[in-house]
């Protein structure tokens, strides 16, 4: 976090932490939260800061909150944080959150079981802007059906040869991306199918439109999610083609950037797989060579950010009650 603040002190942050460490705190428990969101909670960056808590809790809505009690406590929380009357203001019109306050009603809503509550919540308002009644409740569950049809046949069938050429052709004739669909396919393999589909089809696909480097058409999302499905042979075509598509166009610099940031990701899950033991200190290493880089002119001073854990915050209700108080 303190190399974060510096890089946005110094307007070139190409990587926010923000998400990933308000993520790793929610899993370590809410004390951990709780000391996060205080080392901010300053007016400077209160509405940003109370808007990271909010998007991890939801983020992870159905593992952390399993009851109507402990949601109702989440929508206090969502609309004591975020209020429709000040996000709707016409001086705000181009920065405000009303949008993401309706979403994040709707999906709490959505999420009761009680039928009252849920009515009463609803008449609440603050949810959507024509939500009437709890049959709007699932309309934003609507999704791309265009080859829901092959999912449907996987479950069915099984992965035939029918199938597998199926899915072959709408991978080779593609128009955009299918970042999605792939890693739906995947999941609906059995497992001792998953690596030869790999390979086949998934490994030519990430190298089929990368002239832009693996993040342009969603190929990064896609490795995130299979890479530990990769053998040597996928690893190795997958440098290849970043390594050749530089070489071909040695003059354009900007390539270079497409370079590094393919190497640095591909070179990370592939230590994630087989040297998993070694990131921590890989990570270690990598900040301190930052901090001796910025530091070495002795021209900035760079003060580390320091948490304090309050053993009293145990559950998401103790939480509420240290930031609403008698509101909850």
């Amino acid at each position: 976090m303190t190399l974060c603040d510096y890089a946005n002190e110094i307007g070139d942050n190409r990587v926010n932490v923000d998400d990933a460490l308000f993520d790793v705190a929610c899993e370590l428990g809410f004390k951990y939260l709780d000391a996060l969101f205080e080392l901010k909670n300053t007016p400077d960056n209160l509405t940003y800061w109370r808007q990271e808590v909010l998007s991890v809790l939801y983020d992870k809505i159905d593992k952390l909150f399993t009851n109507d009690d402990q949601r109702i406590l989440l929508y206090k929380l969502t609309n004591a944080w975020l209020k429709a009357e000040i996000e709707n203001n016409e001086h705000r019109p181009y920065n405000n959150e009303l949008e993401t306050l309706y979403d994040y009603n709707h999906r709490l809503i959505d999420s009761i079981s009680d039928a009252d509550i849920k009515t009463e919540l609803i008449a609440n308002g603050n949810c959507t802007p024509n939500m009437k009644d709890a049959d709007y409740l699932h309309s934003h569950e609507k999704k791309d059906e265009q080859y829901s049809y092959i999912l449907d046949r996987l479950d069915t069938e099984g992965y035939t040869v029918e199938n597998e050429k199926e899915i072959a052709g709408i991978l080779m004739y593609h128009n955009g991306s299918l970042y999605s669909l792939i890693i739906e396919i995947v999941e609906h393999l059995p497992d001792q199918s998953k690596k030869e589909f790999i390979s086949k089809y998934v490994i030519p696909y990430l190298v089929s439109d990368s002239d832009y480097g693996f993040r342009s058409h969603g190929q990064m999302y896609i490795i995130g999610q299979i890479y530990t499905c990769f053998d040597i042979y996928d690893w190795k075509e997958l440098f290849d083609n970043a390594f050749q598509r530089v070489s071909k166009v040695r003059n354009d610099l900007d390539y270079f950037y497409y370079l590094n940031d393919d190497i640095e990701f591909l070179a990370l899950h592939f230590y994630f797989q087989n040297h998993s033991d070694k990131i921590v200190q890989l990570f270690m290493d990598r900040s301190k060579m930052h901090f001796s880089f910025i530091l070495s002119s002795n021209a900035i001073l760079i003060e580390h950010q320091h948490i304090n854990v309050d053993e009293k915050i145990n559950t998401f209700d103790d939480f509420i009650k240290k930031q609403l108080g008698d509101i909850c």
